[in-house]
Formats: C-alpha cells, structure tokens, sequence
C-alpha cells in the first residue's frame, strides 16, 4: 500500500465519519423538535377558549409613543362551562387596535388556568400582572 492509497483510505474515513456526525445531529435535532411540538400541542389541550366583554380599560402606558399600549382590563369572561365571571388582567395591545378594545366590545380569550390570554392578533398577555 503505497502512500496515497492511505491518504484516499483516511480521507474517505473522515466524510463517512463527518456524515454519521451530521446524521446523529440531524437526528436529535428532529427529536428535540417533535418534543417541543408535542409539549405544545398539550398545552393548547388544556386552554380554553371563551368569549369576554371589556368592562373597563385602563391604559397604563407611560407616555403615548410606544407602538402598543399597556392595558389594565376589567373582562366579563363566559366560560364554555360554569358561570360568567369578572377578571381584571394586563394585555398589551397595538394603538392601532385600541378602538376594538372600548367597553362594552367583544374579544375572544383564552383561559390558561389563572391566565386570561388575548385570542387575537393585535394583542398579547402582559407579563407582569395587576394585584
């Protein structure tokens, strides 16, 4: 075996070895993925979704410039089950939707436990919460 056919031989060890790399990667990759998928897909098992009246809007944002607005909300929430009740929560809101958020209008929520989440695109759950 003259020097070069060693080379080729090592050469061709290093691809193979480089290509299991990339599959085992690829592999766990995919794996940590379907378990994102699969612990999201439970999540959204267990969120009801309800419809709420805005009662009261508070807007909480500190000066008028930022492009979404720190809303403190009084809800008539109606659960798909059980009672309606009232909730205050924290959302905050695009300006530009803040016409859809006056008392008396309709949104759809999502109940997560405690939470009440926005169901809709021009809204998101605020992280820190009134007491």
């Amino acid at each position: 075996m003259d020097f070069s056919t060693v080379i080729i031989l090592v050469i061709a060890a290093v691809i193979v070895i480089g290509v299991f790399a990339v599959l085992i990667s690829l592999r766990i990759r995919v794996a940590k993925e379907a378990r994102r998928i699969r612990a999201q897909r439970q999540a959204a098992k267990s969120v009801l979704w309800a419809s709420a009246v805005v009662a009261d809007m508070q807007d909480g944002t500190a000066g008028g410039n930022a492009a979404r607005a720190r809303l403190r909300l009084t809800l008539d929430v109606s659960p798909p089950q059980g009672e309606p009740y009232q909730a205050v929560t924290m959302w905050l809101v695009d300006r530009s939707a803040l016409h859809l958020m006056a008392p008396g209008s309709h949104v759809p929520v999502k109940l997560a436990g405690a939470k009440i989440l926005p169901a809709v695109h021009w809204a998101s759950y605020a992280s820190r919460q009134p007491k």
